[in-house]
């Protein structure tokens, strides 16, 4: 596989939960895909097919059992803070404020008062969480909360953000108003999204391309490439197309 200059190439990914040679037990096995720069993608698929895991060793938190995962030319060996981590518990410090919460990484990093102001108060202002900088976590609803997670990735200008889940615990129009912000996030900021998901319409809307994970995966993924013009049309025939063969997908995986 080509390693590309920009963007995310995994070459022959490997999970197992067993280390020992000859007693694997394979949660996906050698998959490859590449990923360019700029791209939303979704990955979708029944429960412990590996979306997660495959989600933390891209992110540099997991090592994968074999394979690698290149990053803009370069092996990703360990955490790295271009790879920005999106939880769907939203993972903030509830003694600190929205405002600290999104700069705590700033801080982390040596950055001067001056930087670490400037730039948190312009992500407050561009995500719309001006009003609500001096509230804490507890004071948040829990879209302001997710929010909050996605400002502070957005504060460590990481250019990848690695969401999972992250609107999992969100009513229904909450979670529709977030997909209208991680959209809007997506294209004013230009970052390439790795989103997961097991909501098969927010995959449709929200994706470039969406990634079809099984339970056992082998080799490629099925990869579904989603062209519909935005704002999307979820009554059109063509989005109720990709709706049933990612159902269809889902319904063999169920019945494997």
């Amino acid at each position: 596989m080509i390693k590309q200059e920009k963007g995310i190439t995994c070459e022959n990914l490997s999970y197992s939960w067993t280390k020992h040679p000859g007693e694997e037990d394979y949660i996906f096995r050698d998959v490859s895909f590449t990923i360019q720069q700029g791209e939303f993608i979704s990955f979708i698929g029944p429960s412990g097919c590996g979306k997660s895991t495959m989600l933390n060793i891209i992110s540099g938190l997991l090592a994968p059992y074999d394979g690698k995962v290149i990053k803009d030319g370069i092996e990703v060996m360990s955490p790295d803070k271009d790879l920005g981590v999106v939880f769907q518990d939203y993972s903030l410090f509830p003694w600190l404020t929205v405002k600290n919460n999104i700069a705590f990484g700033l801080k982390l990093n040596g950055k001067s008062k001056n930087e670490i102001d400037t730039r948190t108060d312009d992500i407050l202002k561009r995500v719309g969480l001006w009003e609500a900088r001096k509230k804490y976590p507890f004071q948040l609803s829990g879209g302001m909360k997710q929010r909050t997670a996605i400002a502070r990735v957005l504060a460590n200008n990481s250019n990848y953000m690695l969401m999972d889940e992250p609107f999992g615990a969100l009513d229904y129009q909450t979670r529709l108003n977030m997909q209208s912000f991680v959209s809007e996030v997506s294209a004013e900021f230009n970052k390439t999204i790795l989103f997961v998901t097991h909501h098969v319409e927010e995959a449709i809307i929200l994706s470039d391309r969406v990634f079809l994970m099984s339970v056992n995966q082998k080799e490629k993924m099925d990869e579904l490439i989603i062209d519909l013009a935005k704002p999307i049309d979820i009554t059109s025939s063509k989005f109720n197309e990709y709706r049933k063969y990612i159902i269809n997908h889902l319904n063999k995986e169920v019945n494997f």
